[in-house]
């Protein structure tokens, strides 16, 4: 008995008393390959929906796929909220082989390359555009860099002054560094 059989025994128990009637839990299993339990004999909404895991049952959530019918359970916090049945598939007519002849043939693959082509063309002329408004855009910056490259090159530029010397009580650096190499 798991966690959740204990304690909705429990709260059975003191809802109810002790003459429980034990509920048979039925299985079922999920497209992925899960297994869910809930009480009763067919799965219903409003049922209790957990899925058994190796560490024990936990409530079901979300969509979950039946492997029997495909129908479609939702579950919140292992409760079912609705049960979307799957429509009947159709019955598959079988096709008897086409005999075609090899320009039939031919002419068909040439229309599907032919669209095959028109969607590549249109999809790579998007591109191209979107390429020619880049370039345009960096042409754009390209004169504005120009003109402040020109602007630049006019201003007249500042001449270098002359570093200013340090004074010390005995002179200025240069003038000792003139006195020894002189």
């Amino acid at each position: 008995m798991n966690k959740i059989e204990k304690l909705l025994g429990e709260i059975k128990e003191l809802a109810f008393g002790k003459e429980l009637v034990a509920i048979a839990l039925a299985e079922v299993t999920f497209s992925d390959g899960r297994i869910g339990r809930f009480e009763g004999e067919t799965l219903e909404v409003g049922a209790m929906l957990t899925i058994v895991t190796d560490a024990g049952e936990v409530p079901a959530e979300g969509e979950l796929e039946l492997e029997s019918n495909g129908s479609i359970v939702t579950a919140e916090a292992g409760i079912v909220k609705s049960i979307v049945e799957v429509a009947a598939t159709e019955e598959v007519v079988e096709e008897k082989p086409l005999s075609l002849s090899k320009e039939e043939i031919a002419i068909i693959i040439s229309e599907h390359l032919k669209e095959e082509l028109d969607l590549f063309k249109k999809e790579y002329e998007v591109k191209f555009e979107a390429q020619a408004k880049e370039i345009e855009t960096l042409k754009g910056i390209n004169v504005k860099q120009t003109e402040l490259n020109d602007l630049f090159s006019k201003t007249p530029i500042a001449k270098p002054t002359e570093t200013p010397k340090k004074s010390t009580a005995k002179g200025s650096y240069l003038e000792k560094y003139n006195r020894i190499n002189n």
